[in-house]
């Protein structure tokens, strides 16, 4: 290997991953990509949800709904390594064979909500943090702005805002961050990243715009606003962390400048009618979801507030050291 900025990259497979590791590449630095792609073994779990450009052509659900964690890249970086990340041993020992990496980028995880989900990728970021704390090396984590919550979240959420997941996704991002956090890492970025978007992943784009089970395109009155995030907007700020120099323990919500308003995503799709529906319509089933007890009332009222109501996160963050 060469003396340039090394950069250890997980989830270089998964649709995240290969457009970091492409834009870091191109920028000249030499990433190490760790993948399980060709692991017969591995276990069932994806990498980070895909992102990307929103498109300018008009898109129907069919041709760009597909499930951004089930996007995989040809993608293959220079340097490899094939391992587990759950598996500790197999972790130790592939990450012994490479020399020290400058900077760690971290977008490995499980992206579902299964009830092993926090477990799994807590393991993951242990092993790899237990197989790479010898190094000097600057972390740059994925998360994602699951960990806050919906219900109830009436204006721009800020990085400090009270952390309440809804779903074990959410819950398994926050106890990675609590992990990086208790490791008193000297450098270490968290990015919670915000739904993400590609032409031919539409998926977060398509849930804030057709009426759940139907072909109906909704107009939603009063107009909800939503943070997303597109793939050349990540990939820059990555791509900002790993230039800067400051050694700083720093937070924040990654979308793009702009929240988008609903009725403009609406105006992507051009397949079904599109349907003025107010919001007062449905705010029965809402007060109805309050009687519903702990977290499972709680998770639906999070879903009925991600579809109607304005979900948008303040950037940039906060060095918090």
């Amino acid at each position: 290997m060469s003396g340039k900025t090394r950069i250890l990259l997980t989830g270089a497979a998964g649709y995240i991953g290969a457009a970091i590791g492409t834009d870091l590449e191109a920028a000249g630095y030499e990433v190490v990509g760790v993948t399980r792609r060709g692991m017969a073994s591995a276990p069932e779990s994806a990498e980070q949800p895909a992102a990307g450009s929103m498109p300018n052509a008009k898109s129907t659900p069919e041709s760009g709904s597909a499930s951004p964690e089930s996007l995989r890249s040809g993608y293959r970086s220079r340097f490899q390594v094939r391992c587990d990340l759950s598996d500790a041993v197999a972790t130790r020992r592939a990450l012994a064979e490479i020399p020290a990496c400058d900077v760690i980028v971290h977008t490995a995880s499980r992206t579902d909500s299964a009830r092993d989900a926090i477990a799994a990728s807590t393991a993951m970021l242990r092993n790899l943090f237990d197989a790479t704390r010898h190094w000097d090396a600057r972390w740059i984590h994925l998360s994602s702005v699951a960990v806050y919550g919906d219900d109830r979240r009436n204006g721009p959420v800020s990085v400090d805002a009270d952390l309440r997941p809804a779903t074990n996704y959410g819950r398994a991002k926050l106890a990675c961050e609590r992990f990086l956090r208790q490791c008193q890492l000297p450098d270490c970025r968290i990015l919670r990243i915000t739904p993400v978007y590609s032409p031919n992943a539409l998926r977060n784009l398509a849930v804030r715009v057709y009426l759940p089970g139907t072909p109906l395109r909704m107009k939603i009155r009063p107009e909800p606003r939503h943070s997303l995030c597109a793939l050349d907007r990540l990939i820059a700020r990555v791509r900002n962390h790993v230039e800067d120099a400051r050694v700083r323990i720093w937070i924040e919500n990654t979308a793009d400048p702009v929240p988008h308003g609903q009725h403009e995503l609406a105006r992507r799709f051009d397949r079904g009618p599109l349907i003025p529906i107010s919001e007062r319509i449905f705010r029965l089933i809402y007060v109805a979801l309050a009687l519903i007890p702990g977290g499972a009332g709680y998770q639906l009222r999070c879903v009925y507030w991600k579809l109607f109501r304005s979900n948008v996160y303040e950037t940039p963050g906060q060095a918090l050291d």
